[in-house]
This record gives C-alpha cells, sequence and structure tokens, in this order.
C-alpha cells in the first residue's frame, strides 16, 4: 500500500507512507531495478528525507477489503 499525505501548515512537506507484509518483502521491492532507479532519480526534486521503520501493532480491514493504515 502507498498513501502520500499532505502537511498541514508546510506547503512542500509530504509523508509517503509504504506498507508492507514483512520486512523481507520491502528489502524485496527496494532490490528491484525501477525501485533503484526511482530512489536515485528523486534525489534532484527533494530537500530532504528521513525514512522511519516502524511495526504495526493492530490493524483491520476496511468492508471495502482495502488495507488500511495511518501515521500519527
Amino acid at each position: 500500500m502507498y498513501a502520500c499525505h499532505r502537511v498541514n501548515g508546510s506547503p512542500r512537506q509530504r509523508i509517503f507512507y509504504e506498507l508492507y507484509g514483512d520486512r523481507a518483502a520491502f528489502d524485496e521491492h527496494e532490490r528491484q531495478e525501477h525501485v533503484r532507479h526511482f530512489l536515485a532519480a528523486r534525489e534532484a526534486f527533494l530537500e530532504a528525507t528521513e525514512v522511519d521503520f516502524m511495526a504495526l501493532l493492530d490493524g483491520k480491514t476496511p468492508a471495502t477489503g482495502l488495507s488500511a493504515g495511518s501515521h500519527g
């Protein structure tokens, strides 16, 4: 799952949230050539990046069948 959030009061800041089944799935994603290309190319457009790894404590799947997540 990918989600991009705008930060209220900070018009140039975004929080890009990704959700993977486990760390191995994330690591496999990062090894893909198209991802490595994107990560290198994006640097020209960013002022800064900060990456945080989190552990999901609880979650539910809505009736729509889509995954949901929150960042706070």
